[in-house]
């Protein structure tokens, strides 16, 4: 298996300002998901081994780092955090676990991740209002 660092992003329609600036921080080249390979296995879109299938959509945008290093992943989030114009997406490592899954379940998992921090977030604050 090639382990060489990797980048997929998901529903990124500004693929030119993200791959300007994952150039800019030494991040590998992004690997665009279309839509035909939302159902393909995290591992397929990875080695491109995924064929074409049925559509997924979604409205999210991921991020998934496969190999990167921790200093490039941190670098890369840095740089769209203070860069305006492009939205924060999902940010996500490929483990040994979720290599195996279909990627619009990965994505729908991590969504549900978000989402119960965000309300885990919501709650901590209201209490420290009280």
């Amino acid at each position: 298996m090639d382990s060489n660092p990797r980048i997929l992003i998901w529903n990124c329609s500004d693929l030119p300002a993200w791959t300007d600036l994952l150039a800019r921080v030494g991040a590998p080249q992004p690997r665009l998901i279309e839509p035909q390979f939302g159902q393909a296995f995290v591992h397929e879109l990875l080695f491109e081994t995924a064929l074409p299938g049925e559509a997924y959509a979604s409205a999210e945008r991921v991020v998934l780092f496969f190999n990167v290093d921790g200093d490039t992943v941190r670098n890369v989030m840095q740089a769209v955090k203070e860069l305006s114009g492009l939205e924060r997406p999902i940010y996500a490592m490929v483990t040994e676990h979720s290599i195996e899954w279909r990627f619009c379940d990965l994505l729908e998992h991590l969504v549900e991740e978000r989402d119960h921090f965000r309300q885990m977030e919501a709650e901590m604050a209201a209490r420290g209002q009280s």
